[in-house]
């Protein structure tokens, strides 16, 4: 009793501490990068952009966060509360006010979130494509790329979308490499999800499709028709199966219109193309053109190599740019599905361009097409360094780290400011606010009419929303507050006029009106 049993070799005792550190080591080793990845980036977030905590990106960020408050007030999606956008979204951010109510930082976190799925993604994938450095060089050119850091802080719908889309094409790099059915099966289901959050990326699900019967055909010796339609039938069948599921039950037959409508009127309408001209792809992409270069590059060192796992982000990239080029407006979010996918191909000519820079000097130029090749990728590379001199990101980013930002440090100014605090004094009389600047009305903690959680130019424009319904939805829920800023509404002025009192206004433009008998 109490002696060491000598026949133990010394240290035994330590050994299962020893294995459980020694796989920590292993697996610190194994997602190194990831982990590289995800600190670098919240760093770069969190200690150098203020902004993150701005009063508002976009006029979006207030309808979203809106649908989100009134889903957790008891108000269902479609049924109650318009909305032209799938739903997966708004249950997302409805979720994170929950446990956070009307905070504004709590819904950013959501997006934030996606956007390191997103870099994450993108990362393995390229990096099972060709190779970790290129999908290193990948990576930070997603982070290059204009707006993307903006739209990795914005409550809007795009870049989630994107996110799951970058997943489901991560999966189905991992089927082709692997051919296990569980990765095929995941990539159909997390492209559902996409669609689910927004229909923009639905034109990935035929590329994946064709990949994989290419892929079936050139791996299938004899041609046997069933082996070569049997990964891309049940890719298909998956998808479909899943994603029109979800679509009935979390949306409902009755209310697809809503989803389908405004996107195809807005399409047929002159006014987008007639006064925003600059809402085009080809205006999106004016700042974006040295990473369009580095694609094109990226592009040809694919052929060359025939790594053609590489062939479906050029695909998507082609696909969503032709796309676009017919549609108007073109939203900044939308550019995204252009810019991520040219920045992975992006990334292989900047590898290419280090690569023949780091060993100009052991080796002679060679002037066939494979050194020509080498010259453009050094070529595109300083495209990019000397046109962004000054890239988008880091124009937004402070040159020295703050760790002391608060989400009221919104920056309102002076005007913006006066308007909240009004809405704020007044809130406890109030149930419901009329407003088309939703974000003001949740940063007070008010809720809109369901009805009206969605203004939108697009709603206006195709007639989905008329003067006449918002001065019928006053008339029915009698709101203590209304603030119109945005658009011009002279019938429901002149309603809200003759019924409430304009307590302040900015240059006859934005005015917020309290009801007679409030405040009194």
């Amino acid at each position: 009793m109490g002696t060491t049993d000598k026949s133990l070799p010394a240290g035994a005792a330590s050994l299962p501490d020893a294995g459980i550190a020694g796989r920590l080591r292993a697996g610190l080793r194994a997602y190194s990068w990831d982990l590289t990845i995800v600190l670098v980036f919240l760093a770069i977030v969190f200690l150098f952009y203020a902004d993150r905590v701005a009063f508002e990106f976009s006029t979006d960020e207030g309808i979203n966060l809106m649908k989100a408050a009134l889903v957790n007030d008891g108000h269902p999606l479609y049924d109650q509360i318009w909305s032209d956008q799938p739903p997966l979204f708004t249950y997302a951010i409805a979720a994170a006010l929950k446990v956070f109510p009307f905070k504004v930082g709590a819904a950013r976190s959501v997006v934030l979130v996606f956007s390191l799925v997103l870099l994450l993604s993108a990362y393995h994938f390229v990096e099972l494509a060709w190779g970790r450095l290129q999908a290193l060089a990948g990576v930070a050119l997603i982070f290059l790329s204009p707006l993307y850091l903006v739209l990795s802080n914005a409550v809007m719908v795009g870049l989630p979308a994107i996110a799951f889309a970058m997943l489901s094409l991560l999966l189905l790099g991992k089927w082709h490499q692997e051919r296990r059915w569980g990765w095929l099966a995941f990539s159909a289901l997390v492209l559902g999800l996409s669609v689910l959050t927004k229909l923009f990326t639905g034109f990935l699900a035929p590329i994946f499709c064709l990949g994989l019967l290419a892929s079936g055909y050139r791996r299938e010796q004899e041609k046997r028709w069933l082996q070569v339609l049997a990964p891309t039938f049940a890719w298909g069948a998956i998808f479909t199966v899943f994603t029109l599921g979800l679509v009935f039950i979390l949306v409902g037959p009755g209310n697809l219109a809503q989803l389908i409508e405004p996107h195809l009127a807005a399409a047929r309408l002159t006014f987008f193309q007639e006064n925003f001209p600059y809402e085009q792809i080809n205006w999106h992409l004016l700042q974006a053109w040295p990473f369009m270069a580095l694609a094109l590059v990226g592009a040809l060192l694919v052929a060359q190599s025939r790594r053609w796992l590489m062939l479906y982000p050029l695909a998507w990239a082609v696909s969503a740019y032709l796309l676009l080029l017919q549609h108007t407006p073109v939203w900044d979010h939308q550019q995204l599905l252009v810019t991520v996918p040219a920045a992975l191909l992006g990334g292989l000519a900047v590898h290419q361009a280090i690569a023949v820079l780091l060993g100009i000097v052991q080796t002679n130029f060679d002037a066939s097409r494979s050194g020509l090749l080498k010259a453009a990728t050094v070529i595109a590379l300083f495209a990019l360094v000397f046109t962004l001199r000054v890239p988008d990101p880091f124009k937004r980013l402070n040159p020295l780290p703050s760790i002391t930002v608060e989400e009221d440090d919104l920056g309102l100014g002076n005007v913006k400011d006066k308007f909240l605090t009004k809405m704020i004094k007044y809130a406890p009389e109030t149930s419901w606010a009329v407003t088309d600047l939703p974000m003001y009305a949740f940063r007070a903690r008010l809720l809109v009419p369901p009805e009206l959680a969605v203004f939108s130019s697009k709603r206006l424009e195709t007639g989905n929303l008329t003067e006449a319904r918002i001065i019928a939805v006053i008339r029915q829920y009698q709101p203590e507050q209304v603030m119109l800023g945005r658009f011009q509404y002279p019938l429901v002025e002149r309603y809200v006029a003759q019924r409430y009192r304009l307590i302040y206004f900015k240059d006859d433009q934005i005015k917020l009106y309290i009801r007679r008998d409030v405040g009194l």
